[in-house]
């Protein structure tokens, strides 16, 4: 589950110290409804996919929201 959060944990600091020009997310609950069951998501897809070392279940969790992300972006075209 840590690293599911770590691409989001990363583009936050991006963000405040700002290394971004992206605004601040706003913190409400549809932001929350999504990212906690994607976490989760991501935690039992590392943990199916990569359980061989905490390494890699920390890579694996951290490639899913990448990959939902490519996904969700060829939705949309």
């Amino acid at each position: 589950m840590i690293g599911a959060v770590a691409p989001e944990i990363l583009r936050l600091h991006r963000i405040v110290t700002g290394a971004s020009k992206e605004p601040l997310p706003t913190f409400d609950s549809p932001y929350f409804l999504i990212s906690i069951p994607n976490s989760f998501i991501g935690g039992a897809v590392a943990m199916a996919f990569g359980a061989a070392t905490a390494a890699n279940c920390f890579m694996v969790g951290a490639f899913w929201p990448l990959m939902m992300t490519s996904f969700a972006r060829q939705f949309r075209r």
